[in-house]
């Protein structure tokens, strides 16, 4: 049965896979799998290593979005953000940017409508992952990591998230 929609997550639909979630100041795309309920269940923040990675590691953001997507979920992914907002991955980043990316990422973790956040691998190697899934532990979200191989695997619960 699918959840209600929680208050303050207005959420409009923009195209026939992308629906835009507004949080306060932010708006972020959520993609929507083929043939959805009309409000997930579920929705996955995909977070993982982006600094000093080829291209800001957009490329593995990308094949996990689709791996999820294709396995049901409903997905929100920082490097589609950074997109939406003509940020696309090769562009140098100044410290300032840098912390209004992982203010950004923080507030929509925060949002209620965000239930899963699935680890890249290498996820422990970033700042910002860290801080995302510090930020998850406290709000009890599930966790999952994710490999291109194994897709989702090592599925644990908020401050049950021990490495």
């Amino acid at each position: 049965m699918p959840k209600s929609k929680p208050e303050g997550t207005p959420v409009e639909t923009c195209a026939d896979s992308v629906q835009i979630a507004k949080s306060g100041a932010h708006q972020f795309p959520i993609w929507v799998p083929k043939d959805a309920a009309a409000y997930p269940d579920r929705v996955a923040y995909i977070s993982g290593p982006m600094r000093g990675k080829p291209g800001s590691n957009f490329p593995a953001f990308d094949e996990c979005r689709e791996s999820l997507l294709a396995d049901g979920w409903y997905v929100v992914s920082p490097a589609d953000i950074d997109r939406m907002h003509g940020f696309f991955g090769f562009e140098p980043v100044s410290d300032q940017e840098r912390r209004g990316f992982l203010c950004r990422d923080i507030a929509i973790i925060c949002d209620p409508i965000i239930t899963d956040i699935v680890l890249l691998p290498e996820w422990a190697g970033s700042k910002g992952a860290q801080i995302e899934r510090s930020v998850g532990e406290a709000l009890d979200l599930t966790f999952h990591d994710w490999s291109p191989r194994m897709g989702l695997w090592n599925t644990r619960r908020g401050n049950n998230a021990a490495l």
